[in-house]
């Protein structure tokens, strides 16, 4: 059996010498006799969601617990919906999800279809489920037969070695470190004989440079491919959007931090092009935006922020104000149950206090009570999580980690008390200090946290001993010097 580890360059020439004959006779493909006319009324398969996780979702269905039960077998496939309700386009998928649990209802793999000459999908029945395609498949054909290039061949060929890595946290390591040893660019490992700042630097816009390599532009604006979980042990390819997790806002303001220190023009060129782009980015803001630090209104505000400090935005103190009165006019405590930095209304209190000197004095004192009257209102004991007392996926217990417990909220809420005087949280911060102080191990010189542990798509909360970020005691030691200053 072919192992495509050991083919690889062999595909990748393969792969290189076919778009060389497209990119030679990419007139003739787009000319009245096109060969490619053949494609002008075909269907094709559309996936929404990783076959593997439909597969997973279908077997885990067979579970007696389920089949005894049309209401319990009903409720497993609410999933699909769970998943997608931070999803920007959440309202054109009720079609589809409807879809998805009547094919697996009927005990069969979930298909989505869609002809050539349409902008349309349909489902297993031939029913139209989605209409927000911007062009039909033969029309986006063409488009893409204008966009062959030499520059895009490398792009390409970088993608498809992306997608290769994302097998391998399947392969054992000795295939991992056979396919680490490809080169299919070259890429300068050199380092000049410097030592310090100036060393660091080298290798951070090497690494920068390299990024390039992965970027596609559309409209001016600069997008890359990461690698994303699908399922809970496969990974495949995705694209940034507008967030700081794995999204564009950080990206950009990395390549803003690089360029006040190198002055490299592309650098420059990215930042400036999603700059000028910037109201009306912050225009298409859905009706109800999430808040947090990472993907929602706190993002922004701090992208904004520190865009200014680096003398990229000159009008911020407007742009801050467009999200503060987006804030102002869909803020809706019911609608944000989660407490959190990451996720929750803590993330957006944090955006608030690091950015109040660009923000309005009464915007700043209205918006900031507010965050901190409906965390105390969701989360007046921190020994239990009310948000999630009913939630299967997280049992009500208490998380200590920074980005998603206990210590990142206390922390935001002692420098809130610091800036403002306000002591009214003192109470509140003090319970929660002796919550955090009963969590720590002396023999493990480490708080013992819950950490979620995804089975069957629901998360179990195990205690463990970590030393990640986000739940472990790196975040949490961090922050605990952090919140211990200002109290």
């Amino acid at each position: 059996m072919w192992d495509l580890v050991n083919i690889i360059l062999f595909f990748l020439q393969g792969f290189e010498d076919c778009y060389h004959v497209f990119l030679k006779h990419s007139k003739h493909l787009k000319s009245e006799n096109s060969p490619l006319s053949a494609f002008k009324k075909v269907e094709t398969r559309v996936l929404f969601k990783p076959t593997t996780e439909y597969s997973r979702l279908l077997i885990e269905s067979f579970h007696p617990q389920l089949l005894y039960s049309a209401k319990a077998f009903r409720k497993h496939f609410d999933w699909l919906c769970e998943t997608r309700k931070d999803n920007h386009d959440f309202d054109n998928y009720s079609n589809v999800i409807s879809s998805e649990t009547d094919d697996l209802l009927s005990l069969d793999i979930l298909l989505f279809f869609h002809c050539s000459n349409e902008k349309w999908i349909r489902n297993s029945k031939g029913q139209v489920v989605y209409r927000k395609l911007a062009l039909s498949g033969y029309e986006a054909l063409f488009k893409q037969v204008e966009r062959l290039s030499k520059k895009d061949l490398l792009i390409q060929k970088n993608i498809i070695k992306q997608s290769l890595f994302s097998a391998l946290h399947s392969l054992k390591k000795e295939k991992a470190r056979k396919i680490d040893k490809i080169k299919l660019l070259p890429v300068s490992r050199k380092l000049k004989n410097n030592q310090g700042n100036k060393k660091i630097l080298n290798k951070v816009t090497e690494i920068l440079d390299y990024m390039l390599l992965f970027r596609l532009k559309d409209n001016e604006l600069s997008y890359w491919s990461y690698l994303s979980p699908a399922g809970l042990t496969d990974w495949s390819l995705n694209f940034t959007f507008l967030e700081a997790y794995n999204g564009l806002l950080d990206i950009v303001l990395v390549y803003a931090y690089a360029f006040s220190y190198t002055s490299k023009k592309v650098y420059k060129e990215i930042v400036i092009n999603f700059v000028t782009k910037l109201d009306i980015i912050l225009d298409t803001l859905k009706l109800k935006c999430s808040l947090e630090f990472y993907s929602g209104l706190g993002t922004f505000i701090f992208f904004i922020y520190q865009l200014n400090q680096l003398n990229f935005i000159s009008n911020s103190s407007t742009l801050i104000s467009k999200v503060t009165n987006h804030f102002k006019k869909t803020f809706n405590p019911e609608d944000y149950p989660l407490f959190d930095i990451i996720d929750g209304t803590a993330g957006y209190l944090a955006a608030l206090l690091v950015t109040r000197s660009l923000i309005d004095t009464k915007v700043f004192t209205i918006q900031s009570k507010q965050c901190i009257a409906h965390l105390m209102k969701i989360y007046p004991d921190p020994r239990v999580m009310p948000e999630n007392e009913n939630n299967h996926r997280h049992k009500g217990r208490t998380i200590i980690g920074f980005a998603h417990g206990l210590i990142g909220v206390i922390y935001v809420m002692a420098h809130y008390v610091k800036t403002t005087n306000d002591q009214s949280v003192v109470p509140w911060i003090e319970k929660t200090l002796l919550v955090i102080q009963s969590a720590w191990n002396k023999k493990e010189k480490n708080w013992a946290d819950a950490i979620p542990t995804e089975i069957d798509h629901s998360k179990v909360f195990n205690l463990e001993f970590s030393s990640s970020w986000c739940y472990g005691r790196i975040g949490q030691g961090i922050c605990s010097w952090g919140y211990s200053r200002p109290i």
